[in-house]
């Protein structure tokens, strides 16, 4: 019976559509089994509840399209939007416990593969293998992952577990060519290079690319993504839109995403301090199609963001989606984002400064012929992102272990 292990600290099922997800939809009919162990993502509630549940572990195990999920809920594992402040530490080598024990509780057994997507759950795959539950570990490098926090020692301390888990498995993934640079200066080791991908294409027709914002339609401005900030850089381009009215009148921007209650104040406040409410369109989340039909829609799409180690080394889903549908886009300068616009000459890589953002989208609205060629070159490009194909790159690096 071949099995294969994903773990992740991503909620697998309060988070869709993620890299991790995918992988395990595609690798499904390779193996007998497929099962994905994930921390769980949790809701405050009273202080009485919220302490509890800091304190106590629990799993579960449910399946759902062909794929077995073990839900882990760790102990030190605090409610979205609480901060552990100075003892968060901790969260670390509790989540690496609590996912290998989750494994051992809920899915006993020995797998043939176990994928790993970060440095914690790199840790529980290796000590899961010392425990002879796994034979081969692949370490997912989807992003340099001690960016998300802050605080020095957490950083340094994530850093050199990130390291370590990378060094010791068989074989490492990295998704941005510039995180695989990385890793190579940090471990000596060669990733393999695969990227995010796309579901799908949407190329428009000749028509609607010259609608896209050419003759007399509005041009419209998409963000599709988190709304966190900084991560999302929303704050700069809203920032931004005041030059791009006074260039481009009736230009709108639309925003398709969810994000906290904090950061949605923070873009309204935003929206407010740049007086543009009657130009910027905040959707939230909606379903896959409903996606699409604003990439149809659109004519430039944004992927602009702070030069932060964690942006500048992640390889985002949306500039793919935006070359799938026919977009240009306007990205950050010096990242990976900036290497897919430039390698694939699809539109303006600005700093994270808001007259340069309104200067790069100016430029592509002021050059429909320009977008017309990028629409052309944007959607062959995008046919290599597809996740089939990212699948069956990954689909060598797997079967190279049994080899």
């Amino acid at each position: 019976m071949r099995r294969l292990l994903i773990i992740t600290t991503l909620d697998f099922a309060r988070e869709p559509n993620q890299r991790v997800q995918i992988l395990a939809s595609l690798f499904r009919p390779d193996f007998d089994e497929v099962v994905a162990v994930y921390r769980v993502q949790r809701d405050p509630g009273g202080p009485m509840s919220d302490t509890i549940g800091v304190l106590t572990q629990r799993t579960s195990r449910a399946e759902q399209d062909g794929i077995v999920r073990v839900a882990v809920d760790p102990l030190w594992n605090a409610p979205r939007g609480r901060d552990l402040r100075y003892v968060g530490f901790v969260k670390e080598p509790m989540d690496v416990a609590g996912l290998a024990w989750g494994v051992l509780r809920r899915a006993p057994g020995l797998f043939d593969v176990a994928i790993a997507e970060g440095p914690t759950e790199g840790a529980a795959a290796h000590l899961l293998r010392s425990l002879g539950r796994v034979k081969y570990v692949v370490y997912d490098d989807f992003d340099w992952v001690p960016g998300w926090h802050h605080r020095r020692f957490r950083v340094e301390a994530l850093s050199r577990l990130e390291r370590w888990a990378i060094a010791r498995s068989d074989r490492v993934v990295s998704s941005g060519q510039y995180l695989a640079l990385l890793r190579r200066l940090q471990t000596g080791r060669s990733p393999a290079w695969i990227p995010n991908g796309t579901p799908r294409l949407l190329a428009p027709g000749e028509g609607e690319i010259g609608e896209k914002g050419g003759g007399d339609s509005a041009p419209i401005l998409l963000y599709a993504g988190n709304l966190h900030l900084p991560y999302s850089g929303l704050d700069a381009v809203i920032a931004a839109m005041p030059a791009i009215l006074s260039r481009a009148p009736g230009t709108r921007l639309i925003v398709v995403g969810s994000g906290s209650e904090p950061d949605l104040a923070a873009i309204h406040g935003a929206i407010a301090e740049a007086d543009v409410a009657d130009s910027v369109e905040l959707i939230g989340r909606v379903p896959r199609d409903e996606v699409d039909r604003y990439l149809r829609r659109a004519t430039i799409g944004m992927a602009v963001f702070p030069p932060t180690r964690l942006r500048r080394f992640a390889f985002p889903y949306k500039v793919i989606e935006y070359m799938g549908a026919g977009l240009a886009v306007v990205g950050s300068e010096r990242s990976e984002t900036a290497r897919i616009i430039r390698s694939h000459g699809i539109g303006e890589t600005v700093p994270f400064e808001p007259e340069a953002i309104a200067g790069g989208v100016s430029r592509l609205l002021g050059d429909p012929r320009r977008r017309r060629e990028i629409a052309e070159r944007g959607h062959a490009a995008a046919a290599g992102f597809l996740w089939e194909r990212i699948g069956d790159r990954y689909r060598d690096v797997i079967n190279s272990l049994e080899a």
